[in-house]
């Protein structure tokens, strides 16, 4: 891969050169899905990893041994921006687990302050925005702030058992990981 063009964080083309050395430019929307290289894992991703047992969930779709040599997945996904739906490629975070929910990085999404020592961030810095898709709806857009309101309506068609395992906990944002990986068993069953 030489590089990837994109436009407010979201891949747009990706530029390639063959074996032979001939460049050539591929447009997002013909690609189905891909594998990147990343410099960081997102947090979000990090504790799915650290929240599952990615044998347990081994999608066979998925290259899971890219996935822990630091590769980030990628699909073309239909996603909802404001009133309108559109074919995007987006980064997958649960990519071992999405068969009942996908959770995908949100390029545009502002994060929690963070703090640090000697530039090295010690906490904080976490994305206040996801997309999510449940089904074939359109993936779209929860927010932090709007999160403990929106629970019931996410996670509830998993029944009255699922919502009474949170009725007394406090519904956190940063519990998002785990409250996937809960969905996806409950949903398994």
């Amino acid at each position: 891969m030489k590089s990837l063009d994109r436009n407010k964080g979201l891949i747009e083309e990706v530029k390639i050169k063959d074996f032979a050395g001939k460049k050539h430019k591929i447009d997002a929307e013909d690609i189905d899905f891909m594998y990147l290289p990343i410099s960081g894992l997102e947090k979000l991703n990090q504790k799915m990893d650290f929240a599952t047992d990615m044998q347990q969930w081994d999608d066979p779709a998925i290259e899971s041994d890219l996935l822990k040599d630091g590769y980030a997945y990628y699909e073309n996904a239909t996603v909802k921006l404001k009133k309108k739906t559109e074919r995007l490629m987006m980064q997958l975070l649960n990519p071992t687990f999405s068969k009942n929910v996908k959770i995908y990085h949100d390029p545009r999404a502002k994060e929690t302050t963070s703090w640090g020592v000697g530039g090295i961030k010690m906490a904080g810095g976490d994305a206040k925005s996801y997309y999510v898709m449940k089904g074939d709806d359109p993936a779209y857009l929860v927010k932090k702030k709007e999160y403990d309101e929106e629970f019931v309506a996410l996670w509830g068609d998993c029944g009255k058992d699922f919502i009474k395992l949170y009725e007394d906990a406090e519904v956190s944002w940063y519990d998002l990981a785990l409250h996937a990986v809960d969905y996806s068993k409950c949903m398994e069953k």
